[in-house]
């Protein structure tokens, strides 16, 4: 609202030239955020800094009640004195999407089998002292006891600081997806697909399987491990030259328990482990395995060569992220920070 409203030029150099005004000023509409909303109130009251009264009026050349009307919030905003009046329907608008996208993650967590029991919600975290918030989730769960504790508002900085302190805290967390590595297997004619099969070394082999590690809904713990055998050859003449190449170990998620193909829906790259062969060469026999180990809010990933232990890997991030909602559907996905990798995997 405040960079349609005085422009985003404006807006930055209030920000630039007078911070602790700009703070204050930020402070009050955090506190108007958290005010109770009397039945009879038909406008809400925030602070509005006279510098930015003072630069928005200079740069545009109008005072700010014409700002105001040639605006799209034309009687809808009036500034007295060093208070902004914002009519009750526009304040509201102003949460509806955070209040529905919130709705949204809510049923789907509550309609998952494991919140069959869920009884009461527990609202923390400032934005949980907004009375628009509290009222939204009461009258959309009418079922759940909706509760704010003492203090509630500190409770996410207090759980930040003793999870720093003590991440062990935290002993175990649910995949929220499949996780596993893409490989290769010999080709079975009356199971697997023409268009997957392709000659190596004299052998026919099915490309582009999910091999599993983690299935979506596991309870994992803090220091599980799996591995998964992988392994080449290099026997034919016609294969020689690859023996310099780096080894490219793809993880892949899917949001399906049991996906066969990493072509599959639901099934996209999630991360890649780039091994560079020893010496300069691999052997013409290559033997090692890829292990998933979970480690709090990540999961590494590693290639270990079985014949000299030489360890690759990378981290993952192992929490979910929304990156993109179309309606009511959403898509969770995860990131990988190729910054993060490990020197040997550079």
């Amino acid at each position: 609202m405040l960079f349609r409203l005085f422009s985003g030029p404006s807006l930055l150099k209030f920000k630039k030239e007078y911070p602790i005004d700009y703070m204050e000023m930020m402070r009050s509409f955090e506190r108007t955020k958290i005010r109770p909303i009397k039945p009879d109130d038909k406008t809400v009251s925030t602070m509005i800094a006279a510098p930015l009264l003072e630069i928005s009026e200079e740069d545009s050349e109008c005072n700010i009640h014409e700002i105001i009307n040639s605006s799209q919030y034309a009687g809808e905003l009036r500034v007295k004195r060093d208070k902004l009046l914002i009519n009750l329907t526009l304040f509201k608008e102003f949460f509806e999407h955070s209040l529905n996208e919130l709705v949204i993650d809510m049923q789907e967590v509550l309609e998952h089998k494991r919140c069959a029991d869920v009884s009461a919600v527990m609202l923390v975290g400032g934005f949980a002292e907004c009375e628009l918030l509290r009222k939204t989730v009461t009258q959309t769960f009418p079922q759940k006891e909706v509760f704010v504790p003492h203090e509630g508002g500190l409770s996410v900085l207090r759980g930040a600081v003793i999870y720093g302190h003590t991440p062990q805290i935290v002993s175990s967390r649910i995949c929220n997806y499949t996780y596993g590595i893409a490989v290769s297997k010999p080709f079975k004619a009356d199971v697997m697909p023409m268009d997957k099969c392709y000659e190596h070394d004299g052998e026919l082999w099915c490309r582009d399987m999910f091999e599993v590690s983690y299935k979506i809904d596991t309870v994992v713990n803090i220091g599980d491990k799996k591995q998964i055998e992988l392994n080449d050859t290099f026997l034919k003449p016609e294969v020689q030259h690859r023996r310099e190449e780096p080894l490219r170990v793809d993880i892949v998620i899917s949001d399906k328990e049991d996906p066969t193909f990493i072509t599959d829906e639901g099934c996209r790259k999630h991360a890649m482990i780039i091994v560079q062969p020893p010496k300069g060469q691999w052997p013409q026999i290559v033997r090692g395995y890829v292990e998933f180990e979970i480690a709090g809010t990540e999961m590494i990933g590693s290639y270990i060569n079985s014949e000299t232990n030489d360890r690759t890997s990378i981290i993952i991030e192992f929490l979910p992220r929304i990156e993109h909602r179309v309606g009511n559907d959403s898509e969770r996905r995860r990131v990988f920070d190729p910054d993060r990798i490990d020197t040997d995997n550079e």
